[in-house]
């Protein structure tokens, strides 16, 4: 009996520590989608455009960009609900219609 409330409090220590993680990333990808949201990234030396900065360089439509990532037309990633494509990815779609 007395190992087992030594197990159950420990198991309820440990699932108390992984809540608190996940809501540490949780508000840590809010963070990032708040501030980078309408701003380009630099991360190490990559560039990182967001769908609004495409649309106005490319003259598309948001939704326009948002379905080329969709389809795989962009090589980008999301972080959190947005999607950011490199400045060399990006020139590889322009060569590419060329």
């Amino acid at each position: 009996m007395k190992y087992t409330l030594v197990l159950t409090f420990r198991i309820q220590v440990i699932m108390r520590t992984a809540c608190r993680l996940l809501m540490k990333i949780k508000t840590l990808d809010r963070f990032i989608s708040k501030v980078y949201r309408w701003n380009m990234l630099k991360i190490n030396s990559t560039i990182l455009y967001n769908t609004k900065e495409l649309s106005d360089k490319l003259k598309l439509t948001q939704e326009n960009v948002r379905e080329y990532f969709r389809r795989g037309r962009f090589k980008g990633v999301k972080i959190g609900n947005y999607w950011y494509l490199s400045l060399k990815n990006l020139n590889r779609f322009l060569n590419a219609k060329k």
